[in-house]
């Protein structure tokens, strides 16, 4: 997603019924402070309209230019599931990001 002065990568490590989602984040500016926590600016939701509780951020600290690291969701994945949303809130002035994923 290249809206506003951010460039967010959301890429699924694992999206396995029974466990937790874990995503690859990548945030990119020349322009903002990245001066945030992205667990708490997280959310995801599957196509049942149930939402996986709260992210745990494994990566760089807030601040600078450039960040990355794994988001994961504390739920597991319930069986039945065949696609997950991941809505990143906030970032440079965009109300929402949202990254849809098949499993």
């Amino acid at each position: 997603n290249e809206e506003g002065s951010v460039s967010v990568s959301v890429t699924p490590v694992d999206l396995t019924s029974g466990k937790q989602a874990k995503f690859d984040v990548a945030l990119n500016t020349h322009s903002v402070n990245l001066d945030f926590n992205v667990a708490t600016i997280a959310t995801m939701t599957d196509d049942k309209g149930t939402s996986h509780g709260s992210a745990q951020w494994n990566g760089s600290p807030p601040d600078g230019h450039h960040r990355n690291g794994t988001l994961t969701f504390a739920q597991s994945i319930p069986a039945g599931v065949t696609k997950i949303a991941v809505t990143l809130k906030g970032i440079a002035g965009i109300a929402e990001r949202t990254f849809t994923f098949s499993l």
